[in-house]
């Protein structure tokens, strides 16, 4: 029997992804292709990742005929499982809502999303990067494997409400998790685990390459919580986990297995109202969630692996 081309084709998810990238690049205008690709030793700009709705490095959609948008959200899907790709379209879409409650004075809107390639694609090192308003997804190729952090979700609103129900919250099973842990744990340990009574501003790591000097594992260790608290930890993991790709997932070099190690820690109220802060951290693993102006207001996430951001 013969076997076709596309069958002999390596199903490893690097190689999809150098397709991929290969694909969108030469389906670009040259001035495009140009913007679009930035040298990989270019650490200044591949370090730099930002969750604002500001200038981005690389191509912006908006600038970009469909044939080529539809090139760079393919580009986007290697990455993502399902779950993780509803929620990244969910948050690009939110920003013609977020302009609506705005009054139009911001001009937000859908395409406001960038997309850079850092190198050459299939020749590691290499990566690439798509990014804009509360979304920032950053895969750095080694021969090590898939760097596969930061990734950042955010969404504004955080919620929007039909009459039945939420119509749309991206980041509600973040949410309703990091809840459902908090109220398995007795009060002893609600005390332990939250380390201040007021949420802060933001995310602790912000949008720095540069966060494990700062930010040390606090709170209640998971070896310290209760059976169904520390499930429900490790369902938070997977939660987060499950943004991903299961074979990108698989292929980043080092990665957070159980829950041995992590520490759970909170700030803000613990009933459930008003603005609110999360954090899960282990020696390769970091976890935050912040909320910060009630249910239906902004909403920040990341999560970031120690000492293998971008590839390092």
């Amino acid at each position: 029997m013969t076997t076709s081309p596309r069958s002999q084709r390596s199903e490893r998810p690097q190689d999809t992804m150098a397709e991929a990238a290969a694909g969108l690049l030469a389906g670009l205008r040259e001035k495009d292709r140009v913007t679009a690709r930035i040298p990989f030793d270019n650490t200044e700009l591949r370090h730099r990742f930002s969750y604002l709705p500001r200038l981005h490095s690389g191509l912006s959609l908006s600038g970009m005929p469909q044939i080529n948008r539809k090139a760079v959200m393919r580009l986007l899907a290697t990455a993502l499982s399902p779950i993780g790709y509803s929620k990244a379209v969910a948050v690009m879409g939110l920003e013609e809502l977020l302009d609506r409650q705005e009054d139009w004075r911001k001009r937000r809107h859908v395409l406001d999303y960038w997309v850079a390639v850092f190198g050459e694609p299939g020749a590691a090192p290499w990566g690439w990067r798509f990014e804009g308003h509360h979304l920032s997804v950053t895969m750095t190729i080694t021969d090590q494997g898939i760097a596969t952090t930061p990734l950042f979700l955010g969404a504004h609103p955080a919620r929007v409400e039909g009459p039945t129900g939420p119509v749309l919250a991206p980041l509600g099973d973040e949410d309703e998790l990091g809840l459902a842990l908090l109220a398995a744990l007795p009060p002893d340990l609600v005390d332990k685990a939250r380390v201040s009574v007021q949420a802060p501003a933001d995310i602790h790591s912000g949008a720095s390459p540069h966060f494990t000097e700062t930010i040390k594992p606090q709170g209640l260790a998971a070896e310290e919580m209760p059976g169904e608290a520390r499930i429900l930890l490790g369902r938070l993991v997977d939660c987060y986990d499950s943004v991903l790709n299961p074979d990108v997932l698989a292929a980043q070099p080092e990665r957070q297995t159980g829950t041995s190690g992590l520490h759970f820690a909170w700030e803000g109220p613990v009933d459930g109202s008003g603005p609110r802060y999360y954090r899960v951290q282990g020696r390769r693993l970091l976890i935050e969630y912040s909320l910060t102006t009630g249910l239906a207001g902004h909403v920040h996430s990341v999560r970031r692996v120690p000492g293998l951001d971008f590839g390092a």
